[in-house]
């Protein structure tokens, strides 16, 4: 399976540009519900996009999960606690 993530990193905003750290940072994480397990994350602080390629082994077929997370206390552009974003899933 392919799972990528994009969003706005704040480019217009003082925050969001070298020196600075990119104001709106969300994580992507795979979850293997059978096991209870995350097998697989993307993580980075310094882009706007997050993304894996991951094949399931043979013999781990089964539940899982996507999960999109971001930092406590993170917020948006504008201020909120919502940053919008694009989400695609593909079966390879």
């Amino acid at each position: 399976m392919r799972a990528t993530i994009s969003w706005n990193s704040c480019a217009a905003n003082p925050q969001g540009t070298a020196p600075g750290r990119v104001a709106v940072d969300y994580d992507l994480f795979l979850y293997w519900r059978d096991t209870e397990t995350y097998v697989w994350a993307s993580q980075s602080y310094d882009d706007n996009n997050e993304g894996f390629d991951y094949t399931v082994p043979v013999g781990e077929g089964g539940d899982y999960e996507i999960f999109v997370s971001w930092p406590a206390r993170a917020t948006s552009c504008e201020g909120g606690n919502y940053e919008p974003y694009g989400f695609s899933l593909r079966f390879l």
